[in-house]
């Protein structure tokens, strides 16, 4: 198996959707993206690292 390789525009783009007003899960882009999880939660990481404001998880008011 290939390793994948993603430019920053791309990791840029889904962590985008993380943020409001998308607000999107990690497991629902990963699934969308085919991607894993794993993959996506290292991205998030590094980006925080770097000083990007990610939130932890979905709004409350999505929780049910």
């Amino acid at each position: 198996m290939t390793k994948r390789v993603f430019s920053q525009e791309y990791k840029d783009a889904l962590l985008k959707k993380l943020q409001p007003p998308e607000s999107r899960s990690v497991p629902e882009i990963a699934a969308e993206e085919n991607i894993p999880t794993s993959t996506l939660y290292t991205w998030i990481s590094k980006a925080r690292r770097d000083g990007a404001l990610i939130p932890n998880s979905a709004p409350q008011n999505d929780r049910r």
